[in-house]
């Protein structure tokens, strides 16, 4: 299989599956897993998925609207905020950045 089908084809089983691992890549396409780990690599810098250890996932799923990121673990977020506000003293300052866990 050429470079540009072996792609093609990872492209659009992470665009179905929402990711791809590198050892069902290899049985798939039958080949070997550095041709696999290229591929991505390739993929990973062209900014088409993201790269992660034993595979990729697709960049829409990092891309979850606030609202929805906010209800997650909902309840471990508020035990987590309760501790924190422990650790907080009187006269001190701190920093809080964005996202759904501030």
């Amino acid at each position: 299989m050429l470079k540009a089908d072996r792609q093609a084809y990872i492209l659009k089983k992470v665009e179905t599956e929402g990711r791809v691992v590198v050892l069902e890549l290899t049985q798939e396409l039958n080949v070997t897993e550095d041709t696999i780990r290229k591929d991505l690599q390739s993929l990973s810098k062209l900014g088409l998925l993201k790269r992660i250890h034993g595979g990729a996932h697709s960049l829409i799923s990092d891309m979850k609207d606030f609202n929805s990121r906010l209800e997650f673990n909902s309840q471990t977020k508020a035990d987590l905020a309760k501790r924190a506000c422990t650790l907080i003293e009187n006269s001190k300052v701190i920093f809080i950045d964005g996202g759904s866990q501030i």
